[in-house]
């Protein structure tokens, strides 16, 4: 049972360009000078798709701390899911139990007590869904809600702030196979999601044709294997410089796996395996120019796991860091990653 949701905080800057065939770094103007209080402006000398700011690096290089923000939705939650709109943050998360989607109301931050709110069964009242992930299309917030052998669509429209407007079997059957995860991923005009299976040693991998709202039968639908990882326990994408890494871990195998692909449609991507103990959900960050992996283990102590790469995921870990006595108990599933200012 997951007893609670611990928060990482971490704002980074981010940039992507439109050139993706070499490796950049992108530079910015600032006045040379200011007085104190006074407001400046950061103006990007180049660009960019996106960016983001970082004015404090290296915080998650330190130790963190742990609070329960919710036990009261019945239990059996696996991951949450932050999404930000209009400056107010929202977790989501299933519950098994209840068989019903929940949404954490933050406000303007993260740090304050959230307010718990009941969506429902959303007419499924699955009690074998795991989580659900969010993409934003245009205006839209459009959620996929992983279940053991299907997926389905929810519909939140301009705000998550509302309850769905619609529910959709988006897909069912093979090649889904008691599965637990998901990540959706652009790449241009490119639209993924990928799903991490917990019966077999297969990623599933669905290839949009153009938008996220159109019908399974339009879409392409692979997979790839991931060896020695039956019973999956999570899945997480980032991307350093112009390649594409995802990494899944095992449970049963005690393992995280680093996925290197050469593009994002790869049928044979690159796999390298690193010992975790009792690895649970993953994610993968870049903070302060160290790319890190976050591992929550579901051994004795409920330890969190920090496996530091430096500049680039090329390589290997420097260290493996056990991060634990987080003051609740044993049997935590879910992990997320949340950059807040």
């Amino acid at each position: 049972m997951l007893n609670g949701f611990k928060l990482t905080s971490l704002l980074f800057l981010l940039a992507t360009s439109s050139v993706i065939a070499q490796c950049f770094a992108p530079d910015f103007t600032l006045p040379s000078t200011a007085c104190k209080g006074q407001r400046i402006s950061l103006s990007a000398d180049n660009t960019y798709n996106s960016y983001e700011w970082d004015l404090c690096p290296g915080e998650l290089a330190g130790t963190p701390t742990a609070t329960v923000l919710n036990n009261n939705f019945g239990g059996y939650g696996f991951k949450m899911e932050l999404v930000e709109d209009g400056g107010d943050y929202y977790g989501f998360f299933l519950s098994r139990a209840s068989a019903k989607l929940y949404r954490l109301d933050f406000g303007t931050n993260v740090n304050d007590p959230p307010l718990l709110f009941d969506l429902g069964g959303l007419g499924k009242n699955s009690s074998t869904w795991h989580v659900i992930e969010i993409v934003k299309e245009g205006s839209n917030f459009i959620g996929f809600i992983i279940d053991d052998n299907a997926i389905y669509r929810v519909n939140f429209g301009t705000s998550v702030n509302s309850t769905p407007s619609s529910v959709e079997t988006f897909y069912t059957g093979d090649p889904l196979n008691s599965s637990i995860d998901a990540v959706a991923v652009q790449e241009g005009n490119d639209k993924y999601l990928f799903v991490a299976n917990g019966g077999n040693e297969k990623i599933v991998r669905i290839k949009f044709s153009s938008s996220y709202t159109e019908p399974s039968s339009s879409t392409t639908i692979d997979t790839f294997t991931v060896p020695f990882t039956v019973i999956s326990s999570g899945l997480s994408f980032i991307k350093d410089c112009d390649k594409w890494y995802a990494i899944s871990s095992s449970i049963i195998t005690a393992s995280v796996n680093k996925i290197a692909f050469d593009d994002l449609s790869d049928p044979t991507p690159t796999i390298t395996q690193y010992g975790v103990p009792g690895a649970g959900n993953v994610a993968v960050v870049k903070d302060n120019d160290t790319f890190m992996i976050f591992v929550q283990s579901q051994n004795s102590t409920n330890s969190i796991f920090r496996l530091p790469f430096g500049s680039s995921l090329a390589g290997n870990p420097t260290s493996t860091d056990e991060l634990k006595n987080f003051g609740y108990p044993p049997g935590g599933a879910g992990y997320i990653r949340l950059r807040h200012a």
